[in-house]
């Protein structure tokens, strides 16, 4: 034991040493935690954050210690932009070049690599999905004016022009606003950003624009072409991407992206799931007003990205990665994490942002001190070459996977499917309404539309069945076969990958089938959502297997199971259970409706059967089925299919739907057809069907178009082939078989 041992003169020394460095350290402590709290005193005297978080650490990181000035430049770098700013507003700009680009999102997607759509990053050259303050501040290289004086992370979501690439900006400048002397408010001040502050702006997953004119104006989209300031000839001011063109204003023009962060600051929380640590002030963007309950100001972000545009080009077809289908610029969105120096950041708050007017460039730590950030080189402009990155240029993003420019692809990998984890139920759907006038349910068919269908034939066509008369159409989420890498048009991502012995929806085409169904909504229509087509994804390419269909039907019914506009879940489709390999179709069928009911899904489960008698009642038993929806084969006569369903009807204890009796205009060469290419499918033949099942005693029908079940596919109407593709899916609406089906089930618009 210590206390046996001789202790020399010189180990007294040392001890001796040590307790004065103790007593020393403690003295240091003292001091420092008075000193600590006389400035939290005063700060709250003078209305500054109240209740400021306990973030340890932040003024002992290496960040403080940085040697300022060997990051400082000449103030004669820095022009003051005349016309910048209104009369007595107060800000500070700093310039960042271009720095990488991710399939992360820090803030809304924290630690999931991969799992957002394509982003641009400027600032910190580290920033990933598993950044925070405290990975930012001490580490990596810096794009911005100062150098690693600014590690802050900036990003937006990635601008896809019209060849499918990537553009990188030409100039990017980070306004902090005062907005001081605004509406009257003169000598307004505001706080420091706290440690480990971060912001989100705009909605990723918005349906429509967001308002550019309203008086927050969080989201502007442009046509500059003049000077990079506010005083510029701008084309337009919008919520969407306006088309901007070279020749505009009679010079160089460019797009530029204005987005705008929420200032006002609840004083406690750093960061938050929803947003709510920080609020937009009461009157508009330029108010200093905040409410009560967010009552800290804090300078006010606002990110500007000016994409030049070079002789030829226009923003007509541009977008952005997170879009899906939505016009262009509607999800525009950013994401900020403050990683200030400490002493810099209270330099330009003081010199800049609370100093009545103070108009500091692009990094003057205050319009007259003679002090600023070391601008980045190479300088910007005054215009730089148009640059782009293409999906080789992201593949190295995405190892060992496909890619497309808007986002990843999955890695593949053989390992084995865990058992999904149980789902909280989602919200129920809300109660359909009454069935419109008529017997039945009336559904229309188009099975492609999700993956073929483009966003303004997609609205058109469920406009079209709107007013005339349809409850809705059933659509199928794979498409007809394997071909998962398909690219819907205006989504630029493909459909579904195979990942861990898993299928996966990519999230852009999630987006989309969820924008579908939102838009089907709107207008009180319901969707039948054919999870797997049997002959094509199940029976056939084994895309969904007995192994993985439990997860897919979990995930699928997870991402839309509560949208009001679903109505029916479709397994099953064209194939005999002796068609699927003995127990294949049987196991899989119950997989997915397992993985479905797993998530909370309340919406019926229907069968899509094959033809044939033999098929009808297909699982009729099992508890999982809620509806028999028969496929009579598209080429019984009328009396031959209402013999047939008048017995599957009587022998079954679920209720059944007509769901494909022949399809109007189809003449196909198919062996056992009752008519050929040269007898078609008539409206006389379409009204016979529907009263046929009408008789028989059906609880619904699914009309068929020939073209619209395949969205135009080419060879599918050899009657009148130029309505196959050249008119596109319009030529199909309010046909003579169309109306026939609509008057014989008792509807019209």
């Amino acid at each position: 034991m210590l206390s046996t041992l001789s202790v020399s003169a010189g180990s007294r020394v040392r001890r001796l040493a040590l307790l004065l460095i103790g007593a020393a350290a403690l003295v240091l402590a003292l001091l420092f935690l008075e000193n600590l709290t006389a400035q939290r005193e005063a700060g709250a005297q003078n209305g500054a954050v109240r209740g400021e978080p306990q973030v340890s650490g932040y003024l002992d990181t290496p960040s403080a210690g940085l040697p300022v000035d060997a990051f400082l430049g000449n103030p004669a770098d820095h022009e003051v932009i005349d016309g910048v700013g209104g009369q007595g507003d107060s800000f500070f700009r700093v310039e960042c070049g271009f720095s990488h680009f991710a399939y992360d999102d820090p803030i809304r997607h924290p630690g999931e690599s991969g799992a957002a759509p394509l982003q641009m990053f400027f600032g910190n050259t580290t920033t990933s999905a598993q950044s925070q303050y405290w990975s930012l501040i001490d580490r990596g290289e810096s794009t911005c004016s100062g150098g690693p004086l600014d590690r802050s992370a900036y990003a937006m979501p990635a601008v896809i022009d019209e060849h499918n690439r990537a553009v990188v900006p030409s100039y990017f400048v980070a306004h902090y606003n005062t907005h001081e002397g605004q509406g009257g408010r003169a000598n307004a001040q505001v706080q420091p950003f706290p440690a480990g502050l971060s912001i989100a702006a705009g909605n990723p997953w918005a349906e429509s624009p967001q308002d550019a004119a309203s008086p927050y104006r969080a989201i502007e989209f442009s046509c500059d072409d003049a000077v990079r300031g506010d005083d510029q000839r701008s084309a337009t001011d919008s919520g969407t991407i306006p088309a901007c063109d070279p020749g505009v204003g009679g010079g160089q023009s460019s797009l530029k992206v204005q987005v705008r962060f929420p200032f006002c600051w609840d004083g406690q929380r750093l960061s938050s799931a929803d947003g709510s640590h920080m609020s937009l002030p009461v009157d508009g963007f330029h108010s200093l007003s905040c409410p009560g309950s967010h009552p800290v100001r804090l300078p006010s972000v606002e990110l500007n990205a000016f994409f030049d545009l070079p002789a030829g080009a226009t923003t007509n077809s541009w977008r952005l990665s997170s879009d899906a289908g939505r016009p262009g610029g509607t999800t525009m969105h950013a994401t900020w994490i403050g990683g200030w120096n400490r002493a810099v950041l209270s330099e330009w708050v003081a010199g800049c942002s609370n100093v009545p007017g103070a108009r500091c460039a692009q990094g003057l730590l205050g319009e007259n001190s003679g002090r600023s950030l070391r601008r980045i080189a190479p300088f910007f402009g005054p215009w730089n070459p148009f640059t782009v990155a293409t999906a080789d240029d992201l593949a190295p993003l995405c190892p060992n996977s496909d890619t497309t420019v808007d986002r990843c692809g999955e890695r593949a990998n053989a390992a084995p499917e865990p058992a999904p984890a149980p789902r909280p139920e989602p919200p129920r759907p809300e109660q359909r309404p009454a069935e419109r006038s008529g017997a039945g349910t009336s559904f229309d068919t188009a099975w492609e539309l999700p993956h073929k269908g483009s966003p303004d034939d997609i609205v058109a066509y469920l406009d079209h069945l709107d007013a005339a008369g349809f409850d809705g159409t059933w659509i199928s989420l794979l498409p007809f076969g394997a071909a998962y890498s398909v690219q819907p048009p205006g989504v630029g991502d493909r459909i579904a990958v195979q990942s861990d012995g898993r299928l996966r929806l990519t999230s852009a085409y999630r987006d989309r089938v969820s924008w579908i169904l939102a838009e089907a909504s709107a207008r009180d229509l319901e969707v039948g959502l054919v999870v797997a087509w049997a002959r094509a994804n199940t029976c056939r390419n084994s895309g969904v297997t007995p192994g993985n269909g439990q997860s897919f039907g979990a995930d699928v019914a997870g991402f839309f199971g509560a949208s009001p506009a679903l109505r029916y879940w479709v397994l099953g489709g064209d194939v005999s259970v002796a068609d699927c390999g003995g127990n294949t179709l049987l196991e899989t069928s119950r997989a997915l409706a397992r993985g479905i009911r797993s998530a909370g899904a309340q919406q019926q489960i229907a069968f899509h059967t094959g033809a044939g008698r033999e098929n009808y009642l297909t699982f009729n038993d099992e508890p999982w089925l809620d509806v028999q929806a028969v496929q009579t084969g598209h080429c019984q006569d009328a009396d031959t299919m209402e013999q047939k369903l008048r017995e599957t009807v009587a022998a079954s204890t679920k209720p059944v739907i007509l769901a494909e009796s022949r399809y109007y205009l189809l003449a196909p060469p198919w062996a056992g057809c009752l008519h050929s290419p040269q007898r078609p499918v008539t409206p006389g033949d379409i009204a016979a069907d529907v009263a046929a099942g009408h008789r028989a005693g059906v609880a619904g029908f699914v009309f068929g178009d020939s073209r619209r079940y395949q969205w135009c596919k080419a060879q599918t109407d050899l009657v009148r082939p130029s309505d196959q593709c050249t008119n596109g899916v319009r030529s199909t609406f309010a046909t003579p078989g169309e109306q026939a089906f609509l008057s014989t089930v008792g509807r019209s618009g």
